[in-house]
Formats: C-alpha cells, sequence, structure tokens
C-alpha cells in the first residue's frame, strides 16, 4: 500500500501510486504528500520512524543555523 500525508492533517493509503495532479487541492492550493511505500506492520513502522527522524535532524539543522547567525 501507499502511503500519503494530507494536507488537512493526518494519514491515509491507497492501493495504488495516485498521480500528483491528485494530490493537489483546488480549494486551498496546498497538496497532499507522498510518503512511500509500506507492506506490513514493520514497513509502516520504519516509514513513518525514518520521516520523524528527518523531520528531526531539519529542525535541529535551522537551529543551528539560527544560532550561528544570532551571535
Amino acid at each position: 500500500m501507499y502511503i500519503y500525508e494530507s494536507h488537512l492533517g493526518g494519514f491515509f493509503k491507497s492501493d495504488e501510486i495516485i498521480d500528483s495532479k491528485y494530490l493537489y487541492c483546488d480549494s486551498c492550493g496546498d497538496v497532499d504528500f507522498y510518503l512511500g511505500e509500506a507492506n506490513t506492520k514493520e514497513e509502516l513502522r520504519n516509514l513513518f520512524t525514518d520521516m520523524m527522524e528527518e523531520l528531526y535532524l531539519s529542525e535541529y539543522l535551522d537551529s543551528v543555523v539560527e544560532d550561528f547567525f544570532s551571535k
């Protein structure tokens, strides 16, 4: 199954890859985001773990950059 993060919050799955033109919201101009494929609970857990690590790393790097330029 293919896992997506909704622009409205939360996550959803699809049995098929959704074409990017269908991930765009005409109402608000935002898009849903494809996270990856997971077919077992372990794969899904790893997908979310990887996503969280990437988000944490990004926040950490942003913090370091801000600290560097504020001195």
